[in-house]
């Protein structure tokens, strides 16, 4: 399975792609690149953890993340930089339904 781009992907996909410019693994990287190169959702998100974890001062990050081995139909929230991100998955993707500022679900 590949990852498909939406608004809670590509956010996670730029926090890859800018940690790859910064620690100079790859200074043309993008949020396209990064998508294109995850096999899965939970490819994605182990190397969004490993980013975060190499900013933070302690090794200790708090993420929300996508449930892995997502069953059709299973539909979840994810929250970040003040946004809530409902979330469907259909047809072997996570699909984007519905974004709102935290706390309006």
């Amino acid at each position: 399975m590949s990852v498909q781009p939406s608004p809670f992907i590509n956010l996670i996909a730029k926090e890859v792609a800018d940690h790859m410019i910064e620690t100079g693994q790859d200074p043309d990287c993008t949020p396209e690149d990064i998508i294109e190169m995850a096999a899965d959702y939970e490819q994605l998100q182990k190397w969004r953890i490993d980013a975060l974890m190499a900013k933070s001062p302690d090794g200790v990050v708090n993420v929300t993340v996508l449930p892995p081995n997502p069953k059709e139909g299973l539909v979840t929230l994810v929250d970040y930089d003040g946004y809530t991100y409902r979330y469907y998955f259909w047809g072997g993707h996570w699909r984007c339904v519905e974004t709102r500022r935290t706390g309006m679900f």
